[in-house]
């Protein structure tokens, strides 16, 4: 018979319920994760384990962490008998607590089982009873058959910055998850399954009925990095002009205005149009003017610029353009701000007009 101390892992887990694992299909190499930043193995009863794309990076829950022992994932978080969400960092060993409290308290409220992270590891979607883990959530401990669902962005070693995802928008309240949340694999919409259409602003029938909603593209952690935007794509398809999805718009045109860059999506596409002076905002110019609306990523990295572009002809265009003036302000759109710019002067009887945005990177 082995010798149980014979392994490291057998010996400091023999007062543990149960382990967290990744194992590697093509070497057979089997690493535990239920340890903290410092490589020390916690006890508790760990479970419902999620991974991402390249096995990097791990979600698991578990109860009763550090209650008995104190052999905790995170020092900072109270012993707690219910349950607590982690995402582990196998390489770095670096641990994120998800259900940190606002109070300091306990994470006294229940977990879902279906919690999911992106491909990239960056993202994490989750559902929680507890009403203490963000401002305006409203679950309640008490209640564990009502669950909000969350989205955590991921920040270096730690860091986590939580957007709640079932607040109603129309303002009656949030909304109480049936089933999910799932997570494709860019992280940049959450669904879940909900019977309150009405508070979710649809008109709502006899029965529970399930609602798959979108998530207001990857907030909360910074600037996305055009990289980890792109990581999701195939291999070699992913700079700045490629186009994986064969529709003709390059994957750095998409990354600005937030269209699929794996699927055929001209969506967000600027849109032309011709509108008056006076609607532009020009007091008793009747004019028409050529305008261009454009829908472009608010918080990006440094270097990746834009401007929207005008000119006479295709020629000017190219050799000498002239910058679109701007009507009115931004209007925000998620992660994103809707612009109109209209052409310097009226096109009436003048012949051709062009606009055009032009996006610049690193």
């Amino acid at each position: 018979m082995d010798d149980p101390n014979a392994h490291p892992d057998k010996a400091a887990m023999s007062a543990s319920f149960l382990g967290i694992f990744r194992r590697n299909l093509s070497s057979g190499e089997v690493v535990l994760l239920n340890r903290d930043s410092s490589g020390n193995v916690a006890n508790g009863n760990f479970k419902s384990p999620r991974i991402n794309a390249d096995g990097t990076r791990a979600i698991f829950s578990a109860s009763f962490v550090g209650f008995i022992d104190n052999k905790k994932m995170i020092a900072s978080l109270p012993g707690n008998t219910g349950f607590d969400l982690y995402v582990k960092d196998i390489p770095g060993g670096n641990v994120w607590g998800l259900t940190e409290t606002t109070d300091g308290t306990a994470h006294a409220g229940a977990v879902g089982t279906e919690h999911a992270i992106s491909d990239s590891g960056s993202v994490v979607a989750f559902a929680s009873s507890s009403d203490k883990l963000i401002p305006g959530s409203d679950a309640g401990a008490s209640r564990n058959d009502f669950f909000d669902v969350f989205r955590a962005d991921l920040g270096p070693a730690g860091a986590v910055a939580l957007t709640l995802i079932t607040k109603s928008p129309t303002d009656s309240g949030n909304v109480n998850y049936v089933n999910g949340p799932f997570l494709p694999g860019t992280g940049n919409y959450v669904a879940f399954g909900t019977d309150q259409l009405t508070e979710m602003g649809y008109e709502d029938s006899f029965g529970s009925h399930g609602l798959g909603v979108g998530n207001f593209s990857t907030g909360g952690s910074g600037p996305l990095a055009f990289a980890d935007w792109a990581m999701d794509l195939p291999a070699g398809e992913r700079g700045y002009f490629d186009n994986p999805s064969g529709d003709r718009v390059g994957n750095l045109v998409k990354y600005f205005i937030g269209s699929n860059p794996a699927l055929p999506d001209l969506s967000h596409l600027p849109g032309k149009g011709i509108a008056t002076g006076e609607t532009l905002g020009l007091p008793g110019d009747f004019s028409d003017y050529l305008t261009i609306s454009v829908r472009i990523r608010r918080d990006r990295p440094a270097g990746f610029a834009w401007t929207v572009q005008a000119a006479a002809s295709p020629a000017d265009m190219s050799s000498s353009p002239l910058t679109a003036t701007q009507v009115g302000g931004a209007v925000a759109d998620g992660d994103f701000d809707e612009f109109l710019f209209r052409y310097p002067t009226p096109i009436d009887g003048s012949g051709n007009g062009y606009l055009r945005l032009a996006v610049t990177a690193p």
